[in-house]
């Protein structure tokens, strides 16, 4: 067996004599099992379930990809998978050798030369059982592998400092290794004790991150695949039963989640297709009401943050821009709306605010201006607040209970006092320049849009009949013969008298009781 070069110019005598060592040592074992002398295949059951490759992974389960992102690469670190290696190239050129304690360093020098001779010229041979089980393999020539790997029938296989063909989980120079049932290293997806591990294609055991044909997959730091969520350094991440990192929206356990492009799982605010989301530090996608430093908030049943008008219920919301819920006062369009603490449009209601009343319409509009409430009416300023007393409207002082109830009686009366000391004229419809008794009271009813007729005799058929004078309000119409006034109150009317220059005439005060009076009308 030409070694060649250096090798067999120095170390030529002590390779020999290991040579003939390991096939004395070989010969004399009588109960060992050689595969030329039984004529028959050997055959080694494998324990493991074995996956040929990334594509005949599990199929995956219980995963939601809503949304179809490139990967994102960037701050992940991340193991790929390594490229093929020759067949004819050992996994590792410089291994770990456990050393013999009779051996010296030179010798080791030898024997690590000599066996990488031996594997990487392929030597024939064949499999060989010694009566403990364990398994060699013996070259053409007797020589055998120890502290190293061997490619036999395109598979590699590790030998340990005796020789013997090694399974299970081994160590080289800080990398691991899985040795099939049979000894095979193992490459791609493996089972093994009912988890997925990988393997390069140099058998390395990956760890970290690892991309196959576009999907992420993390191995923890002793190989097992991850399932389910994990934190990695800061962020975590969710990976389906076939070890897929999850990506976009996922639902867990009935709650929603968002893996970012790169599988982070987002916290906070996060906005999406021109809407914002909110994700607790769980993950959990938030619904309904929510309170963050002091705000209120609403997200749909989407998780999509509501803005602008929202109808809950039987109540009425307001949303800001920013999705902060209005409260108190506020100014929308052209209207003034207002809003509780709880958030509740003001609706179909008077409320007080401060020290003033204000109504608003089922709309949640702020009033302003006349309003009927009630078979009542109301007044309210242009800045909504509701009038009380005497208030003067297009020049009509009209006059409001405390409670804000428009007494159209005594707003009558005060509107037509304000015409005593205008001079008397008969026949004249003037409140100013001068008219008669039935042209005054007609001018001042019709002024509330009051129509009655011109004469005084007309005018006792005009509104409904009051019992006695004890009876009249103010605003009621006195009817004499010949004469009509309109009281208010304490006994008295305002009235156009007669010609006599004022105080003795002209439009002032008098007795109600000054005449009989035929009939009192009540038309407010």
């Amino acid at each position: 067996m030409n070694l060649g070069g250096r090798y067999m110019k120095k170390r030529k005598a002590k390779l020999m004599i290991a040579l003939v060592a390991a096939a004395m040592v070989i010969g004399s074992c009588p109960n060992s099992v050689y595969a030329s002398e039984t004529g028959e295949d050997i055959v080694i059951n494998s324990g493991e379930d074995e996956v040929e490759g990334a594509d005949q992974i599990p199929e995956e389960q219980n995963f939601i990809d809503i949304e179809d992102e490139n990967t994102d690469t960037e701050n992940k670190g991340r193991t790929d998978e390594a490229a093929d290696i020759q067949e004819d190239y050992a996994p590792y050129e410089a291994v770990d050798y456990v050393e013999d304690e009779a051996s010296s360093t030179e010798e080791q020098e030898e024997l690590q030369e000599n066996v990488q001779y031996l594997a990487n010229a392929a030597i024939s041979g064949e499999w060989v059982q010694e009566e403990n089980g364990l398994w060699w393999y013996r070259h053409a020539d007797g020589s055998f592998t120890i502290s190293d790997w061997e490619y036999i029938d395109g598979e590699w296989f590790y030998f340990d400092h005796y020789g013997w063909m090694q399974t299970g989980w081994i160590q080289l120079e800080g990398k691991w290794y899985y040795l099939k049932n049979w000894g095979a290293m193992a490459t791609g997806w493996m089972v093994i004790d009912d988890e997925y591990f990988y393997f390069q294609s140099d058998g390395i055991m990956v760890t970290g991150w690892l991309q196959l044909d576009g999907k992420w997959y993390y191995l923890k730091n002793w190989g097992a695949m991850a399932k389910g969520w994990l934190q990695v350094e800061d962020n975590y991440y969710y990976f389906s039963d076939s070890g897929i990192m999850a990506t976009g929206w996922l639902k867990y356990e009935g709650k929603w989640y968002y893996l970012k492009s790169w599988g982070g799982m987002v916290k906070g605010w996060f906005q999406l297709e021109n809407k914002w989301y909110y994700f607790y530090d769980s993950g959990i996608m938030a619904v309904g009401w929510v309170q963050l430093e002091d705000k209120w908030y609403y997200f749909y049943a989407s998780g999509a943050m509501a803005t602008g008008w929202v109808h809950l219920g039987v109540n009425d919301y307001y949303f800001y821009s920013s999705g902060v819920m209005a409260i108190g006062w506020e100014h929308i369009g052209a209207n003034y709306y207002y809003f509780e603490t709880t958030g509740v449009m003001a609706a179909n209601q008077w409320k007080k605010i401060g020290d003033a009343w204000y109504y608003f319409y089922s709309t949640g509009v702020m009033a302003t201006g006349w309003v009927d409430v009630g078979g009542k009416t109301y007044y309210c300023k242009s800045t909504g607040v509701r009038v009380s007393g005497t208030y003067q409207v297009e020049g009509i002082p009209y006059y409001f209970s405390s409670d804000g109830v428009l007494d159209m009686g005594q707003s009558v009366v005060n509107y037509a006092m304000q015409f005593i000391g205008n001079p008397y004229v008969w026949g004249g419809e003037s409140l100013t320049n001068g008219c008669d008794c039935s042209g005054f009271t007609m001018k001042v009813f019709e002024k509330f849009g009051i129509k009655i007729p011109r004469t005084s005799g007309e005018q006792r058929s005009s509104g409904t009949a009051v019992g006695s004078l004890s009876a009249a309000r103010p605003g009621d119409l006195l009817c004499y013969d010949g004469h009509v006034g309109i009281y208010i109150g304490n006994g008295e009317m305002v009235n156009a008298s007669n010609s006599a220059p004022f105080p003795d005439g002209g439009i002032k005060l008098t007795p109600a009781n000054y005449r009989t009076i035929i009939t009192i009308r009540r038309l407010v």
